[in-house]
């Protein structure tokens, strides 16, 4: 695929934005194996992929249902597959309250970070009905928040 994208339109990316991992199949997929496995595979092989053509791959998974009831999401409580977590460099979790989603702010956290350290998290301005995501010091120099609000982090802790 990158390949093709090289060789056809002298083109090659930067960054591949996979819509939804848990909808591919891998390679040579045995439909027989259980859901976990085919996950972990599919993931592996798009990290494969990224490491051959040195680009950055992202995507998007669920969390579990047990993670609507919490206000900090860990790496249990992604759907599916662990292999998921354990095959991936990065892990972020975009975590929202009611009260958040009103004042339309989240927690970006960082689940897993192969190179650095993980565990943090930052407050983020977010607005889905215009699919934007920034930090809050350049949502408010666009005027886009309504007022100055505390810190969510002492609600994580």
């Amino acid at each position: 695929m990158v390949e093709q994208q090289q060789i056809y339109f002298d083109f090659k990316p930067d960054l591949l934005i996979v819509d939804y991992l848990d909808l591919l199949a891998p390679r040579g997929s045995d439909l027989r194996l259980e859901p976990r496995h085919r996950l972990r595979s599919v993931t592996e092989d798009l990290r494969s992929i990224s490491l051959r053509h040195n680009i950055a791959v992202i995507s998007a998974t669920q969390a579990n249902r047990a993670s609507l009831s919490k206000l900090k999401i860990t790496e249990a409580n992604v759907s599916e597959s662990f292999g998921k977590i354990e095959v991936a460099d990065v892990v972020l979790a975009l975590c929202q309250s009611e009260e958040e989603k009103q004042n339309k702010r989240a927690r970006l956290s960082i689940l897993k970070n192969r190179d650095y350290i993980s565990g943090g998290c930052v407050e983020v301005y977010v607005d889905f009905d215009r699919m934007l995501l920034m930090g809050l010091d350049l949502a408010n120099k666009l005027g886009l928040l309504q007022e100055k609000k505390d810190n969510i982090t002492e609600l994580v802790k």
